[in-house]
């Protein structure tokens, strides 16, 4: 499985992307910059947004798995 990466504009590191089958995000681990699409899951962006680690939680029990 090879992870799609792009450029971080924040720093000069990588965007992993991960998905749930659902959403999709890509977190830039040098600077903890991370990019989402939530399908207007507005439930969901306010989950991530009052607590961004929760997609460190998400990958760890692989709810979101590398795409």
């Amino acid at each position: 499985l090879i992870n799609c990466m792009e450029d971080c504009d924040k720093c000069d590191g990588s965007l992993y992307k991960y998905s749930d089958g659902e959403h999709m995000v890509s977190i830039c681990y040098k600077c903890g910059n991370y990019k989402g699409y939530f399908d207007d899951d507005a439930e969901f962006i306010e989950q991530i947004m009052e607590d961004p680690s929760l997609l460190l939680y998400m990958i760890k029990d692989k709810t979101l798995l590398p795409v």
